[in-house]
């Protein structure tokens, strides 16, 4: 199994200047290989391939001498991220009938990380207290937990004036959990983040709307200050810091969440929704829509079943998860099964069956009718 580990690394002022040089170097390598395609292409009509521009490192580094002191392998990373950018590019044509965003020149905002691709070389050294990479030297890092696996590349990222490491590992051991018969439906909300089969609830935080006011206060003052000065900078920090703590916030809240679930239920159903359909705007919606579509994606749905399907995934097999189909999933009555012929409105939080007389919460009846569509599959029904 594959997986990353990430920490926080503390370098002294002369390590951040080099670690800066070596991103311009990186980034201003990458927006000259893109120049070089283009060039070859609307002059000659000829394909540049990564291995050509590979080749032509030494070259580089031999018309500019700060090249020399970046690691050889780290030189290659951009190219290659080039060529994915590329083959992404013509995926797209392919599949969106020839319309598709041409690869586009990085600048110092839009490039922030550069990685030792073969890092199992001996290129970066990992202790415990330090962490040592190839023309770099050691930098202070905060190894808050074991890394597991083979390690097999190895990048830095900067997250405004922070810093990190990303190591990323094969052949982790995956963590077998005490077994567990136990089901469960899960049916996300807005009210209530998560609606569990079994009646329980998990608040939905809300951590943008908490926020809301110090964005706008720091998006104002942002709006006031003149490109180019130093004002704008400071003003452009404090609104980056509010948005980190916000996403640190929510990245955490669901990680937790999410582990609770996993260690405690063998089974986990829930709906396989299409999360860019529903924050898609369509024509003809109104004002209450579009604030709609900024608690789903203040709930992040998305990322906490992305969070579920990897722990399940590092259970080695003692944990399942089933997505099912989410039609009708609020139309039906968990109890007789009768349909109703027109959908609850968003402002009706209870359902009543006109069959069975059922009253009860519209999500509570939702994660119920998610687990019994689970659950087909592992009993063999069609």
């Amino acid at each position: 199994m594959r997986k990353s580990f990430k920490f926080r690394i503390y370098p002294t002022e002369p390590q951040i200047e080099i670690l800066l040089s070596i991103l311009c170097s990186c980034r201003t390598l990458y927006n000259a290989a893109l120049q070089q395609r283009r060039d070859a292409w609307q002059s000659h009509k000829r394909s540049v391939t990564c291995y050509d521009q590979i080749k032509q490192i030494p070259e580089v580094c031999a018309a500019f001498p700060e090249y020399k002191s970046i690691y050889s392998q780290v030189l290659r990373e951009p190219l290659r991220n080039l060529d994915k950018a590329f083959q992404g590019f013509f995926l797209r044509l392919k599949y969106r009938n020839g319309k598709a965003g041409f690869p586009r020149f990085k600048s110092r905002d839009f490039f922030n990380s550069f990685t030792y691709p073969q890092a199992y070389n001996g290129s970066v050294k990992v202790k415990e207290k330090k962490v040592w990479f190839s023309k770099i030297g050691a930098i202070k890092i905060r190894k808050h937990r074991e890394i597991e696996g083979k390690v097999k590349t190895v990048t830095i990222k900067r997250e405004d004036k922070r810093w990190y490491v990303i190591i990323s590992c094969d052949d982790v051991p995956q963590r077998v959990l005490p077994p567990s018969e136990s089901a469960v439906g899960i049916d996300l909300g807005l009210t209530y983040l998560v609606t569990l089969s079994n009646g329980e609830h998990i608040d939905n935080p809300r951590w943008l709307r908490k926020s809301e006011e110090a964005l706008k206060e720091a998006q104002r003052i942002l709006s006031a200050q003149k490109k180019g000065t130093l004002k704008r900078r400071k003003a452009k920090a404090r609104l980056v810091k509010i948005h980190r703590k916000v996403t640190n916030q929510r990245r955490d809240f669901l990680h937790k969440k999410s582990r609770e679930l996993v260690n405690k239920y063998g089974l986990i159903c829930l709906e396989a929704l299409c999360i860019k359909n529903l924050l898609r705007k369509k024509n003809g919606e109104d004002h209450q829509d579009v604030r709609l579509h900024k608690s789903i994606g203040d709930a992040a749905w998305g990322m906490f079943v992305s969070f579920l399907l990897q722990k399940v995934e590092e259970t080695a097999g003692t944990r399942r998860i089933r997505q099912v189909n989410s039609r009708n999933t609020t139309r039906t009555c968990s109890q007789c099964g009768h349909i109703l012929r027109e959908g609850l409105s968003l402002s009706q939080r209870e359902f009543f069956c006109p069959h069975c007389k059922l009253l009860i919460d519209r999500d509570l009846n939702a994660a119920i009718n998610i687990l019994r569509a689970g659950r087909l599959p592992v009993l063999g029904v069609a």
